[in-house]
């Protein structure tokens, strides 16, 4: 996983996803483990950022006023395989609530390569 940068914006972890959905983030790491297992909680925002939407951190994100939230943002660079499926994007990306989030099976990948598995031990055992 490769690091973009991180901030501190926004006063809710809610307001704050809503306001990156418009900026095209994919949520990853605890934020897409905390959509499917509602046990988990983590009051950061951790996202993948296309690259073609990485100019949002130069244009605006890094000019807003700092605030509660803890945003971690990292490089996207899967493939699309082009099906554009309105529930799958991809095989790493799924559309709910009219969010992007990783699969679940990207999700634990990711959080094995990020040194989060402990974090994903129950949630394993659900896909598997």
């Amino acid at each position: 996983m490769s690091k973009l940068d991180s901030f501190t914006i926004g006063e809710s972890k809610k307001e704050v996803m809503e306001y990156l959905v418009k900026k095209g983030a994919i949520f990853c790491l605890n934020t897409a483990l905390s959509e499917y297992d509602k046990h988990f909680v983590d009051n950061a925002v951790y996202a993948y950022l296309p690259k073609e939407k990485q100019h949002v951190l130069e244009d605006e994100i890094k000019d807003l006023e700092q605030g509660k939230i803890l945003v971690n943002f990292y490089h996207y660079d899967l493939e699309d395989d082009g099906d554009n499926d309105k529930e799958k994007i991809d095989d790493n990306v799924v559309e709910m609530d009219d969010k992007q989030f990783t699969s679940k099976v990207r999700t634990i990948i990711d959080l094995y390569c990020d040194n989060k598995s402990n974090q994903a031990e129950t949630f394993i055992r659900d896909v598997w």
